[in-house]
């Protein structure tokens, strides 16, 4: 299925940012809503500048490029402004949810309204969340405040009755508090949100958090979304769910001041995540190259599956968020570059998202330039197969399994994958019997050769400044120099004191 690529320069960048975020198999630009069904119309209406379809996860995007006109009222120019760059966006937005949970069957990707979106979940029981991307104030906010970002001013809670400015403070928002929470971005914050928060799991998480976070104070106020993500990131709470924005239960009123964001990036954590996370994008192009070769049709082992079990397969690997694509991709790469004992080596591991569901990687015995590739693949698959299916076997909490296969060494100008999926939980009984006729005949997945991803990484590494560390090192060592110089002083001190007390009873007695 070809996609959009967005019409305006800003929907394009909207586009490439989610395609980035959410892969390309999720993600729709500039779709379109079935309008043959009326007389007149022709073709396709479009239904918002780009859909996110993942599961039950719809993401609307409505991204609106205007530029202020400037008159000698610089209040109603900036009220005209939001009207058009946020009020219609938003308007657009509450129109797709509509179509979208009323006729989610009549939604396409092309204009001729030819190429379905596939919307398969119950409309009940779709999570919808809405964004509105205002581009074209940045400049004049930053000058009007003389510095930052340019980003608009958050606002909103219990009291937000909708637009309402009585002075110009670039402050958005909720258009319309009745209809549903809408997330407001503009050019700034729109790529600091995207690029921080780059899984559909991290960013859903996001945006179902700071939704709550709005609706349970009264008023909260803050100096740009970027403010908003920057406490969020750096608050986590594991009995409460991991990162949130979490504040007294006492407080009505809650206002973020400039600064969080500047400190989080800088922050020496923050930069060691983002270096450790450079390996997890090896696990975003596995999903990426198999969902080009599936939609051109040029997947080596097809195997007749259908669209709907790749997706599925696929969508389980893109669930993980970015700390555990990370923990994976290390596993895989450890894997590839150990040395091979035998046909292949094997890893395990639990999803971090999903304990129901489990991964095993396989590196292969690389094909050599006698071996045909259709027979090497083959086998390569079927090796794959048994340890997916022994694995699997051997825990019951296990209910679906995910299999990578690939060539040893990593050193290497061309590699392939397969993958494979098994599904224990309508046929476990008859997969744990295959389970024990292929450990006896392989004697594969034996627990003293089971090697298992174990481990979970802080999100955020602990960083240790060594200039600081031996800067403390030599205070303390200071400290103890001069308590043992006091030491000294004290006992020479006490000695010289007894001296002198023993000279004196001296010269009694002698008189």
């Amino acid at each position: 299925m070809e996609q959009n690529q967005g019409v305006t320069a800003s929907e394009r960048y909207l586009a490439k940012l989610c395609k980035g975020t959410f892969l390309d198999l999720w993600s729709y630009p500039n779709p379109y809503r079935h309008q043959k069904a009326f007389p007149g119309d022709a073709q396709g209406k479009e239904l918002c500048d780009l859909l996110v379809v993942f599961g039950s996860n719809v993401i609307i995007f409505s991204d609106k490029s205007c530029k202020i006109n400037k008159t000698e009222n610089p209040q109603n120019d900036w009220n005209r402004w939001k009207k058009r760059a946020v009020e219609k966006s938003a308007r657009q937005l509450f129109g797709a949810e509509r179509w979208i949970r009323q006729n989610p069957h009549l939604i396409f990707s092309d204009a001729e309204c030819t190429k379905r979106i596939p919307l398969t979940v119950d409309s009940n029981k779709l999570r919808i969340h809405r964004v509105v991307v205002a581009v074209g104030a940045k400049k004049l906010c930053q000058q009007f405040y003389g510095s930052g970002t340019g980003s608009l001013i958050i606002e909103g809670g219990q009291r937000d009755a909708g637009p309402q400015d009585t002075q110009l403070r670039f402050a958005v928002g909720q258009p319309n508090p009745r209809k549903g929470f809408v997330h407001i971005l503009d050019e700034f914050s729109l790529d600091v949100v995207l690029k921080e928060l780059d899984t559909i799991t991290d960013l859903v998480e996001y945006l179902e958090k700071k939704e709550r976070f709005f609706q349970s104070y009264d008023y909260i106020v803050a100096c740009g979304e970027e403010e908003l993500l920057a406490y969020y990131m750096t608050n986590f709470d594991k009995e409460r769910g991991g990162y949130g924005f979490y504040f007294p239960s006492n407080m009505t009123d809650i206002s973020l001041a400039e600064g969080f964001w500047a400190d989080y990036v800088n922050n020496p954590q923050a930069v060691e995540r983002r270096k450790q996370n450079q390996i997890s994008y090896g696990w975003d192009e596995i999903i990426n190259d198999f969902t080009q070769h599936f939609r051109k049709g040029t997947l080596f082992l097809d195997s007749g599956r259908s669209r709907d079990d790749y997706e599925r397969v696929l969508r389980i690997m893109a669930s993980e968020n970015r700390t555990c694509r990370r923990m994976l991709s290390r596993g895989l790469y450890e894997l590839v570059r150990k040395p091979l004992r035998g046909v292949a080596n094997n890893r395990c591991a639990l999803s971090f998202a999903d304990p129901t569901v489990a991964y095993v990687f396989v590196s292969y015995v690389p094909r050599s330039i006698e071996t045909d590739e259709t027979e090497y693949r083959n086998a390569r698959l079927e090796w794959l197969r048994c340890y997916c299916t022994v694995f699997g076997a051997k825990d019951p909490n296990i209910q679906q399994v995910v299999g990578l296969a690939t060539e040893q060494g990593v050193d290497r100008e061309f590699r392939s994958f397969d993958n494979c999926f098994i599904d224990f939980r309508h046929q476990r009984e008859l997969l744990e019997e295959d389970a024990r006729r292929i450990q006896a005949v392989l004697g594969i997945c034996q627990d003293e050769n089971m090697k298992k991803i174990h481990e979970y990484d802080r999100d955020f590494p602990i960083v240790t400044d060594v200039r600081a560390l031996l800067k403390q090192r030599r205070r303390k060592l200071r400290l103890k120099k001069h308590a043992l110089r006091q030491n000294h002083v004290a006992d020479k001190s006490a000695q010289s004191d007894g001296e002198t007390r023993r000279s004196r009873r001296r010269k009694r007695r002698s008189r």
